[in-house]
């Protein structure tokens, strides 16, 4: 029977925030899905859970039982990525990697015919095991025959060490006694197993199957038809992106950037008449600078769309490579591209001819990527739910431009321009309209005033206080301010207009 090996990495989100925030190594942590009081908490860490934290709670609960909790947000996108960086290193110790579907940071890996690769299942496991703890991630792994008797197993050892079976008989054993909390059935499917004294996998394989259907849902069924080994499909693996290369060994000692432009060129023209023989587009190019008295350098360069054309790429290239200096003579480059097939409805993106040039657009955020070496130098502002006006707003990475569509027939609105920080006025804490120019002589005195709006809170970070008015100047303008009880101060929080 072939082998076959779970990988799992525990709270998998939680671990991907902790690597960014290393100040919280050691304290409880969690992962919630909103960063306000009702924010739902998803993933915790062993402290919190010591500390009666546990998923499904508030936000506002959880730091009533435990004020020490330190708590964030994670996005999608950042989880994949982690995901896709997991997946590069389990693809060096088997070919055949799948991620399991709506659980990230759990893997299956094909662990068969690794004999004359490893010394033993137990050396693999636990290089396997050592390989993510140096990208940062605490993982456990278990090599055995089933998936569910894999998965099972990994769950219950919560990232602590490597298990290896020798049967399958001692893994269908001790799969049947692992609790029923581990596997994944949601807290209220839980709490009425506990009451009906069905605490293990084996008491779940001994209830009726259609029974299961019938009283708690498709899911609940799935989950018991898993465990049944009902569900045993062959893996699904990712596959390995193998990237296409080429590479130069230099005579001499390079440390001139222009003449470093000019050795690389026929190396991407080389790598870009390759790719188009086979059909696929350049999308990342990947140049690997191996220098005299310095580790390898490796810079990637995205490109704005795909393309075949090297006047594109290596403006991309000389930018990248002017914008940071040498530490050292390089001696040699390699080059290797990532890519997309090549469609036809690639070159009919732009078809429509816009007035606005997007191609236009997206060759300059390439370049200023390519200066600067990050892919979120390009930002736009996206509203966001917050209790606090000057956290209406956050700034998220702009990969493109799209047309513009506005609507023809939406009413005219005002518009209501927030400050990141609000500014202050004069110090004074009178309320009288008379004479009070809080913008100075130009804008005049204030005519109007509406309000005052009372917004309090903020009782889990800072308490706040402030009464929110809007003030009609002469002069036309309309502006939005507020009195902030605790500093006795008035302060300018946006324009309206």
């Amino acid at each position: 029977m072939d082998r076959l090996a779970c990988v799992d990495v525990p709270s998998f989100p939680l671990q991907v925030l902790l690597r960014d925030r290393p100040d919280w190594a050691g304290h409880p942590a969690a992962v919630v899905d909103e960063d306000k009081p009702q924010g739902l908490i998803r993933w915790v860490n062993d402290a919190a859970r010591k500390g009666g934290i546990q998923s499904g709670m508030r936000y506002a609960t959880a730091l009533s039982l435990l004020p020490s909790l330190r708590a964030g947000t994670i996005s999608d996108e950042e989880v994949q990525a982690g995901v896709a960086g997991l997946l590069d290193r389990l693809h060096g110790f088997s070919p055949d990697v799948e991620p399991c579907e709506g659980e990230p940071g759990v893997f299956w890996l094909d662990a068969g015919g690794l004999e004359h690769l490893f010394m033993s299942p137990e050396t693999w496991a636990r290089d396997l095991r050592d390989s993510l703890a140096e990208a940062g991630f605490v993982s456990a792994v278990v090599v055995g025959f089933k998936r569910f008797g894999t998965y099972a197993v990994a769950k219950v050892l919560r990232g602590r060490k490597a298990v290896v079976f020798e049967s399958l008989e001692r893994e269908t054993e001790i799969t049947r006694s692992v609790p029923l909390t581990m596997i994944g059935l949601p807290p209220a499917v839980r709490d009425t197993f506990t009451k009906l004294g069905v605490f293990r996998v084996a008491d779940l394989l001994n209830l009726p199957a259609h029974g299961i259907a019938k009283r708690f849902g498709a899911e609940v069924h799935r989950i018991y038809r898993f465990a049944a080994g009902e569900l045993e499909l062959p893996l699904s693996p990712t596959p390995v992106v193998v990237p296409i290369e080429e590479h130069v060994e230099l005579e001499y000692r390079e440390d001139n950037t222009q003449r470093l432009v000019f050795t690389i060129k026929p190396l991407v023209d080389r790598l870009l008449a390759r790719l188009g023989r086979q059909g696929v587009a350049l999308t990342e190019l990947r140049l690997e600078l191996h220098q005299e008295d310095a580790a390898p350098r490796l810079e990637r360069i995205r490109t704005a769309e795909p393309t075949l054309a090297s006047v594109a790429v290596m403006e991309l290239v000389r930018l990248r490579l002017e914008a940071t200096p040498f530490p050292s003579a390089v001696l040699g480059v390699v080059a290797s591209a990532l890519t997309v097939p090549a469609t036809a409805a690639q070159l009919d993106l732009f078809a429509q001819a816009p007035r606005r040039d997007l191609a236009a657009a997206a060759r300059a955020f390439a370049r200023l990527k390519a200066a600067f070496g990050a892919d979120d130098v390009v930002v736009k502002a996206v509203a966001h739910d917050r209790h606090m006006p000057e956290g209406y707003f956050r700034w998220e990475p702009l990969d493109s431009l799209a047309v513009p569509q506005p609507r023809l027939d939406a009413p005219a609105t005002l518009v209501r321009r927030i400050l990141a920080r609000p500014v202050a006025l004069r110090a004074d804490d009178r309320r009288q309209l008379d004479g009070w120019m809080p913008l100075g002589l130009e804008p005049g005195p204030v005519d109007q005033l509406d309000g005052p709006y009372r917004l309090a809170g903020g009782w889990w970070r800072k308490d706040v206080q402030r009464d929110y008015y809007f003030l009609h100047l002469r002069r036309g303008m309309l502006i939005w301010v507020f009195y902030d009880r605790a500093q006795r101060g008035w302060f300018l929080q946006g324009e309206i207009g």
